[in-house]
């Protein structure tokens, strides 16, 4: 490619971002819209009714706002280069205001009643690269929508009531990939939790919260005194570590098993089960102490984990 065709191609690529963008503005000068420094597109903050602040149990006074994103990536075209995909996204946010500063919390616990759904829609609309408007892909076909008319259609779902036939089916699909999943997986890490405690007497929980987010600063590193390490058991007066024996008692049981009708030749039966018997005896005790004990830590964080991600998941709802 020659130098004035890369001038002129990156013309082309400005030429309808910057369409898309004072469009935007212009649609949206009565809102807060916030272009990315990072990345394309804006963020939009929205406005509730009074009505639907007291549904929310927020009173009419409420800061509670509907916080729309608009994303694009100007390298993920289309159509040979006709269209660039465009992400809408919704969700409940309230408005804090600390002195000069604004900011936007995402999980409100004052919210104890009508809670809008989040959603994501991230392959129904595309910008174009000619004009920088707003086109959506039915059958394969690509149709202009004004954007004040898509903002609306996204707030109507948004705000999708269980007194409707279409709020009842996207509430209804929200609950089942969304709520109930999140429910279950919380469930488990409970009873997993307490299962643990039954063994351990030592209930373990996992704080999503606490360990993703409040641990990350001020950290140190543990240093382990290499002594210390793996605890030793006294095996007929001689200090094993529960690892060594563990693992050789798990190669006793293997080698009986595959060895078994040799070893009968010289060994006597009765000899032969006290051989077999001591290693299977270690090997599921230090199973029942070490490895289940483990294992159901490790599934307990793994649904914390999806329990938590799964209640902020945006679901995919027709816009």
């Amino acid at each position: 490619m020659i130098k004035g065709e890369d001038t002129i191609l990156k013309c082309m690529v400005s030429n309808w971002s910057n369409k898309f963008y004072d469009h935007s503005d212009k649609v949206f000068k009565d809102k807060q819209i916030t272009h990315f420094l990072d990345g394309g597109g804006y963020s939009l903050i929205g406005e509730y009714k009074a009505s639907f602040k007291r549904r929310m149990g927020v009173g009419k006074d409420g800061n509670q706002v509907p916080f729309l994103k608009f994303i694009f990536d100007e390298n993920s075209k289309i159509e040979n280069g006709k269209y660039v995909p465009l992400t809408i996204s919704v969700g409940i946010t309230t408005k804090v205001i600390e002195g000069t500063e604004t900011r936007y919390m995402l999980n409100d616990s004052r919210i104890k009643h009508f809670r809008p759904i989040d959603l994501v829609s991230n392959d129904d609309f595309f910008i174009s690269t000619v004009n920088g408007k707003i086109y959506e892909r039915k059958n394969k076909k690509f149709s202009q929508v004004e954007l004040d008319v898509l903002y609306n259609r996204v707030l109507k779902v948004h705000l999708s009531d269980v007194v409707t036939l279409s709020g009842i089916y996207r509430r209804t699909k929200m609950f089942v990939y969304r709520r109930l999943p999140s429910l279950l997986l919380a469930a488990l890490a409970w009873a997993f939790g307490w299962l643990t405690f039954f063994i351990k007497n030592d209930r373990y929980i996992y704080n999503v919260i606490k360990e993703r987010y409040l641990n990350r600063r001020g950290d140190t590193e543990k240093v382990i005194d290499p002594a210390t390490v793996g605890p030793n058991i006294d095996f007929f007066g001689y200090k094993v570590s529960i690892w060594t024996l563990y693992t050789y008692s798990f190669l006793v049981i293997i080698a009986y098993l595959i060895w078994r009708k040799s070893l009968n030749n010289f060994i006597s039966k009765d000899g032969l089960s006290s051989l077999f018997g001591i290693p299977f005896a270690i090997f599921s005790i230090v199973t029942y102490d070490r490895l289940i004990p483990g294992f159901l830590k490790s599934a307990i964080k793994y649904s914390s984990i999806r329990s938590y991600d799964l209640k902020y998941t945006g679901i995919k709802l027709k816009v």
